[in-house]
């Protein structure tokens, strides 16, 4: 173990930061004065064991909120297995697992609930009545842990995943017909799967421990939290951190029962420590700038071509230099900022925004009040500048990336293709139109960039990914059962009955297919991809989409 005495620590000043090969960052910590309350206490048994203090659990991870990479704050614990009867033996888990009053939520995205045993109904109880289960059945085979996508209900074992938010749980096993020996039941981290040496269910003995991912944050009823929402919560991108109340990975309707803070872009480090978020060094990457690169404050700058050679010519000294870089640098941004303001001048007033103003403000009764005009410098930084790695699907009508507003909203950014001047009225049109859709089984159009050539549209996130995945991916296996299939068809009818018959102008989708459904953190469906930069007619009576 080390203790942490730099600044660009984990752990609180003179605190212990590792158990083992476990980093212990704050809140979590190791010893009196080290975490920020007891549900975060690490007891570091024989100096490489962690021990979840409050509750007694192996600690095999603890990662912060991570803002690039939309990941949430977890930690991985290890869980024993749950068993059907206490004549099974062993030491497995016969009493709920619970963690309420904590910060902890069991993760919904990272971990799927496993029940093994032949002709068996497990069925998972939370204390909020929310009952989920699956139902297993006997064909013959074994059961093989190497790829648990096959567990669809035969060969002995089932899976399911929890709802969102739990935080306790208990187990019941029903049994069709006589009873076949001892039945078990885990909730596991999907990668466990993937990595595990254990080749079938069975080799698992009662003794034996899984690992289970919890997602964790700061109560939102404390001080402590009060004095973060004031540093950090809704703060620009300039700040070296950020805290939301919603999930890094989901929807911005996936609200969490606590608050995560996390370093922005250009930084790094434990934003739960005062001053905590460092800068980062881009420039140290040499091959990041084909020119110079000058590091600034959460970015960087490349600066090539002629003005590299204009401040080399001018180096008369060291003195001489700075001043010119920096005069430089304030010329450069003034002219840059102009030219910015004159292109934007220029879209809005000969393209989309004199249109779309016109239509909004002619609307009755302001309907179409829910349309919200976005910058394009706030949705280039909340892509990440159109990061490749933000990309979540593209195709003929322009590329999807993934995207956080500043108030910590996840969405979905669509870049579309170049639209012709001829077009732009039409477009607009059908902006407005979709715009005043309103129901739970349709994507919600958010607003639009009208500020360059390629229009940008912002839908809310749907976390979940296609039916279609759902329905032939052999490694989901989530959306099986007939009733949930039902339910889907069900909220989809739903949705086009009110596009048909209940929106004030009738819209036709014409390309309902599963690659065009989503499903949401709850596996609701909802209705996407409405072509929205094909052209219809303003003095059309029906609106019709086609991709």
């Amino acid at each position: 173990m080390q203790a942490s005495g730099a600044a660009a620590g984990l752990a609180r000043l003179n605190c212990v930061e590792t158990c083992g090969n476990v980093s212990i960052p704050f809140p979590f910590g190791i010893g009196a004065g080290c975490f920020l309350d007891p549900w975060y206490e690490i007891v570091c048994q024989n100096r490489t064991v962690p021990i979840l203090n409050k509750i007694g659990l192996r600690v095999l991870n603890i990662s912060l909120p991570n803002y690039r990479e939309f990941v949430d704050g977890m930690i991985s614990v290890s869980l024993p297995l749950m068993y059907s009867n206490a004549s099974c033996g062993g030491e497995g888990l016969r009493v709920p697992v619970n963690f309420e009053g904590s910060q902890f939520v069991f993760s919904q995205t990272r971990n799927v609930f496993t029940s093994v045993g032949c002709n068996t109904l497990t069925t998972v109880n939370s204390t909020e009545s929310a009952v989920v289960g699956c139902r297993s059945k006997c064909a013959g085979t074994s059961a093989d842990i190497g790829g648990y996508s096959a567990c669809f209900g035969r060969d002995e074992c089932c899976q399911t995943t929890l709802p969102f938010n739990l935080q306790s749980f208990s187990v019941d096993f029903i049994e069709d017909g006589e009873p076949q020996g001892c039945k078990y039941a885990f909730l596991a981290d999907r990668s466990w799967f993937l990595r595990s040496s254990v080749t079938g269910l069975y080799d698992l003995s009662l003794n034996d421990t899984v690992p289970v991912v919890l997602e964790w944050g700061i109560s939102n009823k404390t001080d402590y939290e009060l004095k973060l929402i004031q540093q950090g919560y809704g703060s620009g991108y300039l700040d070296p951190f950020g805290c939301s109340r919603y999930s890094l990975y989901g929807s911005y309707t996936s609200e969490m029962p606590f608050i995560q803070c996390y370093c922005r872009r250009g930084y790094r480090g434990n934003p739960y420590l005062t001053e905590g978020c460092q800068d980062i060094n881009e420039c140290e990457d040499r091959n990041l700038c084909p020119g110079t690169c000058v590091n600034k404050r959460g970015s960087y700058d490349c600066v090539t071509g002629r003005k590299t050679a204009i401040l080399i010519g001018l180096g008369a000294g060291v003195g001489g230099l700075v001043q010119v870089l920096l005069l430089s640098r304030c010329l450069y941004r003034v002219v840059k900022k102009r030219r910015e303001l004159k292109q934007k001048e220029k879209y809005f007033k000969t393209q989309w925004g004199l249109l779309l103003q016109r239509h909004l403000s002619s609307s009755p009764e302001g309907n179409v009040a829910k349309s919200k005009l976005f910058g394009f410098k706030d949705l280039e930084k909340a892509t990440d500048r159109f990061n490749k790695d933000r990309i979540l699907g593209q195709g003929g009508q322009g590329v999807v990336y993934k995207g956080m507003l500043t108030d910590g909203k996840i969405v979905a950014v669509k870049k579309s293709k170049l639209i012709d001047k001829e077009k732009v009225e039409e477009f607009i049109n059908e902006v407005i139109i979709l715009s005043q859709i309103d129901h739970r089984n349709v994507v919600k159009l958010m607003g639009c960039c009208v500020e360059t050539d390629n229009p940008l549209l912002v839908y809310e996130f749907i976390p979940n990914g296609t039916l279609y995945r759902y329905l032939h991916d052999p490694n989901e296996d989530l959306l099986v059962s007939w009733d949930t299939r039902l339910r889907i068809a069900t909220e989809i009818a739903g949705a086009l009955f009110y596009l048909h018959s209940a929106a004030s102008i009738p819209i036709y989708h014409r390309d309902i297919k599963s690659t065009n459904i989503l499903l949401d953190e709850k596996h609701c469906a909802k209705v996407a991809d409405f072509g929205i930069s094909k052209s219809v007619s303003l003095d059309q009576t029906h609106v019709t989409t086609l991709v």
